[in-house]
């Protein structure tokens, strides 16, 4: 695996798809070294930077490149504690959304857990904006539809 790895990682000619793999890679191998905590908000880019050193990834040391994968920067940035409450922050009121067939929350939820697959949504203003308005709507709604129905939020 580690001779793959290397080889990924010497590739010169780079597309927005050839270029994350290798991203990942070596942002994995940053949570594998601060797997609980995290290595903190400050430290990310240098971090990155000195895994890209490392491996002789070039192109990423010299553009400073970010993981391209929200997961992958939560867990670069805050651990598996960090990971852990963001796939909360989606799975719960996934959940609910199901549960209250509340489609619109459903479709954003999906949607912004695919895209976070190879985009770093949450480091951009926009990214955060976009998110919170919706995310906040559809969950004021669900909230009232459980108190049309006299349901206990945790059931």
């Amino acid at each position: 695996m580690k001779t793959k790895t290397i080889l990924i990682l010497q590739k010169k000619e780079y597309n927005s798809t050839t270029l994350r793999i290798p991203l990942w890679i070596n942002a994995y191998q940053v949570i594998e070294n601060n797997p609980f905590t995290g290595v903190g908000t400050g430290d990310s880019r240098a971090e990155l930077d000195s895994v890209f050193l490392k491996n002789k990834f070039q192109y990423a040391y010299q553009n400073h490149f970010d993981p391209h994968n929200q997961y992958l920067q939560t867990g670069v940035i805050l651990g598996l504690a960090g990971l852990t409450l963001l796939l909360t922050m989606f799975l719960v009121p996934l959940y609910y959304s199901i549960r209250y067939r509340h489609y619109q929350f459903i479709c954003l939820l999906i949607i912004f857990m695919f895209n976070m697959l190879t985009e770093s949504i949450f480091e951009r203003q926009a990214g955060i904006m976009f998110f919170s308005f919706f995310y906040s709507l559809f969950s004021v709604q669900i909230i009232e539809e459980m108190k049309k129905q006299q349901l206990p939020a945790t059931e």
